[in-house]
């Protein structure tokens, strides 16, 4: 078979390739040894050390959110506003501390005008009940303010606030195992249960 010139030319332009690589992989291998040759064998003494024998300490320095094994949330059985916060952040408490203490002037105003309601409609039921006496009244009337006076002595001892219970918050019982446990400064009431 014979060769055409066009395959001479791809045999000499292969040719040539071969020879052009095998130049550039020669020229890498002279400049990596160059510079191996001309590295320096002397350390920074900066970055020596002597070796002393003693105990290995072990610490890790990273980022993180540092959660507790107990969580405690302490909370009043009222709302109000905070009167006394004895305690400060990070203060050890034990058991029956008081942590806060609410303002009670609106409850014991709400209780003195409980108490005045029933103390009114005690004045009507005797004066009914004189009135019934003397025949000025009816008994349905009688009966009618007597409704009024129980109503009222109902509410003043069923639904009036008692503010010496739920006014003051005291650590709980276990405070002494947890001696950490303080109540946050950023209150400004106390949320109800």
């Amino acid at each position: 078979m014979k060769k055409g010139p066009s395959t001479l030319l791809r045999a000499g332009r292969t040719k040539w390739l071969a020879m052009a690589a095998a130049l550039i992989v020669l020229i890498a291998a002279a400049w990596g040894f160059s510079s191996l040759r001309g590295a320096s064998t002397e350390i920074d003494p900066a970055r020596l050390a002597t070796a002393e024998r003693g105990a290995m300490v072990r610490s890790v320095v990273a980022t993180g959110k540092v959660e507790p094994v107990t969580k405690v949330e302490i909370k009043s059985k009222a709302n109000g506003i905070i009167k006394l916060l004895p305690v400060e952040v990070d203060q050890e408490v034990e058991a029956g501390t008081v942590l806060v203490q609410l303002d009670t002037s609106v409850e014991q105003a709400e209780l003195r005008a409980l108490d005045a309601q029933a103390r009114l409609a005690q004045t009507m039921l005797t004066r009914r009940e004189e009135l019934l006496k003397h025949g000025a009244t009816t008994q349905d009337e009688v009966d009618q303010v007597r409704g009024q006076h129980e109503l009222a002595d109902a509410l003043k001892y069923d639904e009036a606030p008692h503010p010496s219970t739920a006014s003051t918050t005291t650590a709980p019982p276990y405070a002494a195992r947890f001696p950490d446990l303080v109540m946050p400064t950023q209150y400004e009431t106390v949320e109800a249960l």
